[in-house]
C-alpha cells in the first residue's frame, strides 16, 4: 500500500495537530496543539473513531478538525512545510499507527483525499524521514 500525503495531513487534522488558524505573518501553522497527547487519542478507540469519522465526513468534527479540512490541500501541495517540527512528529506517529493497526481506516482516508492517486509516495517518504 502506498500512502498519500493528503491522508497524513488529514490525520494531523483528526489528531488536532495543526492549528486552527495559521498566522499570516508566519511560515508555520500555529503551535497551539503541539502539546497534544497523541498516545491518549490513538489508544482510545472511541476518540480515534470520532476523529476518523470527522475526517471522512461521516460524523461531527471538533473545531480543529473542521479547520484542518480547510488546510488539507495546502498541506498536501507543500508536503506540510507549514507544520512545526512537533506537528510533523505527531503526524508521523499517527500515520504509522493507522497503517499498522487500522489499515482499513487508512485505506478509506487515502481514497477519500486522493481519489486519483496523484500524491502516492509523498507520505511514505514523509513518514520515513527525520526532518
Amino acid at each position: 500500500m502506498c500512502p498519500t500525503l493528503v491522508a497524513a495531513v488529514g490525520l494531523l487534522s483528526i489528531l488536532g495537530s495543526i492549528s486552527t488558524f495559521p498566522l499570516p505573518s508566519e511560515t508555520k501553522y500555529n503551535n497551539r496543539y503541539d502539546r497534544l497527547d497523541i498516545d491518549a487519542i490513538l489508544n482510545n478507540q472511541r476518540t480515534l473513531n470520532s476523529y476518523i469519522k470527522c475526517l471522512l465526513d461521516q460524523g461531527s468534527c471538533t473545531a480543529e478538525g473542521r479547520t484542518l479540512k480547510e488546510h488539507i490541500t495546502e498541506a498536501m501541495e507543500t508536503s506540510c512545510e507549514k507544520c512545526t517540527d512537533t506537528q510533523k512528529k505527531l503526524m508521523r506517529k499517527a500515520t504509522k499507527f493507522l497503517i499498522e493497526n487500522r489499515p482499513e481506516d487508512w485505506k478509506n482516508i487515502q481514497e477519500y483525499y486522493d481519489k486519483e492517486g496523484k500524491f502516492d509516495g509523498f507520505i511514505e517518504d514523509f513518514v520515513n524521514s527525520d526532518d
